[in-house]
């Protein structure tokens, strides 16, 4: 374990969990010998061990070192930090992570990160260090005329692409264990009891229907409840699929970045059909978007990283008190200009808003999107390196 900052309260909660039988070790960028002295100093001799080895001064040589010393599983181990570089490195070694810092560290919050990860899954989610501790709002309230209209003729949700329905793949796209938020049109519950399957898939899920809706900021509005909180929050379509991996998307963005507002994008071949944002000489500072109009290689997926659901409840009662629409719906793009405007008049920070490329992005509107997904798809899987 790694303890960036240490309370009065030190002793007391390392003897607590030393006393339920926990074994406590203390690991750091140093050799065992500086780390002994350091365990002395905080008067835990005894309390915490260091391994035997003094040759170890790299963190991950040191997580390996505990391992093997126990023969343990990597599942009997938790790190407990706040540092970037310390929860990376021990997430790639499948080590579970309790995120703290001096307010939160307490036997309480490492005792339910212990919980945490002892609890199976169910469903199709992965545990992750911020522990349910993220929003994620999934609008699925499409017309789905394009599709009705061709030779599918089904509800554009539940269209199959290669044996799993394309609200499926949207969701395993995500996988991130976190506070799924479903706003879906009553019928798809009435008719195909979705939201039976999408409880299914994502067990305590909340489905909230209905079937009015003026565009996607509209429909997640209706959620206002569940997210007007200081939790991060993901905002994504129901027509998209991302060549991503969203867990060190959103860990990067919460523990590396402070920006309000990360929005994904990709390298797109130029149509008219999408948005464009124009980033900063960083290459990664958004200055502003476009829309339906090339302005950088990078487009818009529909998806949004707001660090805390409250600015974007916020930003979105702005947007739709000044009735600002594209093609008559209050859209998600939209909610980010409210705080372009605040970067602009200086009342933001000028950093605020960043994006982050994925490998790949397939949006879903038509069936040839599905054919040129599908094509993608298979020949992904059988040569992984084209991308």
């Amino acid at each position: 374990m790694i303890f960036a900052e240490i309370s009065d309260k030190f002793k007391c909660l390392v003897l607590d969990l030393k006393n339920r039988g926990y074994i406590i070790y203390g690991v750091a960028n140093s050799s065992v010998k500086e780390l002994n002295r350091e365990i002395n100093k905080l008067e835990c001799k005894g309390l915490i061990q260091t391994h035997n080895s003094n040759d170890k001064i790299l963190l991950r040589d040191h997580y390996l070192q505990i391992i093997q010393e126990n023969d343990c599983d990597v599942k009997q181990m938790l790190v407990i930090d706040s540092d970037y570089v310390d929860i990376c490195i021990a997430r790639k070694l499948g080590i579970s992570v309790c995120l703290t810092s001096a307010a939160s560290f307490s036997s309480k919050c490492i005792l339910s990160s212990i919980s945490y990860y002892q609890n199976e899954n169910s469903g199709v989610c992965k545990k992750t260090p911020f522990q349910k501790n993220i929003n994620i709002v999934i609008p699925i309230m499409g017309d789905n005329l394009r599709f009705k209209t061709s030779s599918y003729r089904n509800e554009r949700n539940l269209i199959d692409m290669m044996d799993k329905p394309i609200f499926v793949w949207v969701i395993n796209n995500l996988q991130i264990d976190a506070n799924y938020i479903f706003i879906v049109r009553e019928h798809l519950c009435r008719l195909h009891n979705f939201h039976k399957i999408l409880s299914s898939i994502v067990p305590n899920c909340t489905v909230i229907q209905s079937d009015k809706t003026e565009g996607n900021a509209g429909s997640i509005l209706l959620a206002e409840r569940f997210i007007d909180n200081d939790l991060p929050v993901i905002i994504i379509n129901d027509n998209q699929w991302l060549n991503w991996d969203v867990e060190t998307f959103i860990t990067d963005f919460l523990l590396k970045e402070t920006a309000l507002l990360q929005i994904i994008t990709f390298v797109s071949d130029g149509s008219n059909r999408y948005k464009y944002i124009q980033p900063d000489q960083d290459n990664k500072t958004v200055l502003y978007t476009s829309l339906n109009r090339q302005i950088s290689e990078y487009a818009l997926t529909e998806v949004y990283f707001w660090r805390s659901g409250k600015d974007f409840i916020r930003y979105t009662h702005k947007m739709t008190s000044r009735n600002q629409r594209i093609l008559g719906e209050l859209c998600t793009t939209l909610v980010a200009n409210e705080l372009f405007d605040e970067i602009n008049n200086g009342t933001a920070k000028k950093h605020s808003i960043i994006h982050r490329p994925s490998d790949n992005y397939f949006i879903f509107q038509d069936p040839n999107d599905i054919t040129v997904f599908e094509n993608w798809y298979n020949e992904f899987q059988l040569n992984p390196r084209v991308i």
